[in-house]
């Protein structure tokens, strides 16, 4: 389900922690899974300043891994992407099988990259050495 209001502010804790940017309620779309208002998973989509469209921010609380929640999440986030869109993803290199398992293709050409997608994979690239972000792959999914 979409999160707004204190949900979404409790989202951005959770991205904060993990030094990720924060959802904007204007240009994003966070997803959340809750259990007795507790967050359990989260993913968004995220729509940058050139209109490009990109999917990711998933993260699954540590006593809920293994069970397909992830899976699940992504799949509907997924299928909540506008139709006839390209959209992208940066993963963690180790989340590559993963992410491809849902038609994700790698993409190793960043001169077509729109704008923003090619800002954010330079801010993970720029953060790696500092140890904040793990090594990224670059993804395209078509909808």
């Amino acid at each position: 389900m979409p999160l707004t209001g204190g949900a979404l502010e409790r989202a951005n804790e959770i991205y904060a922690g993990l030094r990720f940017g924060a959802s904007g309620a204007a240009r994003d779309r966070t997803f959340g899974v809750l259990r007795d208002g507790r967050l359990l998973a989260l993913g968004r989509i995220q729509c940058h300043a050139d209109d490009s469209l990109e999917v990711g921010g998933f993260w699954v609380h540590e006593n809920e891994r293994g069970r397909g929640l992830a899976r699940r999440l992504v799949r509907h986030v997924l299928d909540a992407l506008p139709a006839g869109r390209e959209v992208w993803c940066l993963p963690f290199e180790h989340l590559l099988p993963f992410y491809e398992s849902f038609g994700m293709q790698r993409v190793d050409c960043a001169a077509e990259l729109p704008e923003g997608i090619r800002a954010k994979r330079s801010f993970c690239g720029a953060h790696e050495a500092e140890g904040h972000y793990a090594k990224t792959a670059l993804l395209r999914f078509e909808t």
